[in-house]
């Protein structure tokens, strides 16, 4: 059976969301291939307890009020409610060291790409920089020393997203 598809989270396999893993869901009762392994937010224990199908399709939210991401970050950014539902109930999370925030840009919540390599990190434009810096509060002392130490799994976690519209790129950052 065929992965659905997730506009903000194009390679949920990549980024380790979803595993090639037999499985047992327990919203729609299947034993599945893929199981969804990043964290849920719910009263239920869910973890690992979900297949890709039941996230897309609704049934998970609807079934265990469950969400895979903080609606606060996009809603603050006056993302409409209705790209705010898809991207926390509708699209899985993704593994980090706090609760996931979800970044946009032109209006719109962006790709989710995973953790960003350094490639893409050497690769940002100015104002990529910029934005960056703004969004972890870096100083340019700090960004210099976090590029020289930064890895990809490792603490600090930086996160890639894209723009669906412009293709520019956002990081945001976290710490344990």
């Amino acid at each position: 059976m065929e992965l659905p598809s997730f506009r903000y989270h194009p390679k949920p396999l990549d980024t380790g969301a979803i595993v090639k893993q037999q499985g047992h869901c327990v919203c729609c009762g299947k034993d599945v291939e893929y199981m969804y392994v990043a964290p849920t937010f719910s009263i239920h224990d869910l973890d690992e307890k979900l297949c890709p199908w039941c996230i897309a399709d609704g049934s998970a939210n609807e079934k265990f009020d469950v969400e895979f991401s903080d609606p606060h970050p996009l809603a603050v950014a006056g993302m409409p409610q209705a790209m705010i539902d898809e991207v926390t109930t509708r699209t899985p999370g993704f593994v980090c060291w706090q609760q996931p925030t979800w970044l946009g840009h032109c209006g719109e919540a962006a790709a989710f790409l995973g953790d960003a390599t350094p490639k893409a990190l050497d690769k940002m434009t100015s104002d990529e920089r910029k934005d960056f810096m703004k969004t972890g509060r870096l100083d340019r002392e700090e960004f210099g020393e976090l590029m020289g130490i930064y890895r990809p799994g490792a603490n600090p976690g930086i996160y890639h997203f894209r723009c669906l519209h412009c293709d520019f790129s956002r990081f945001g950052i976290e710490y344990s």
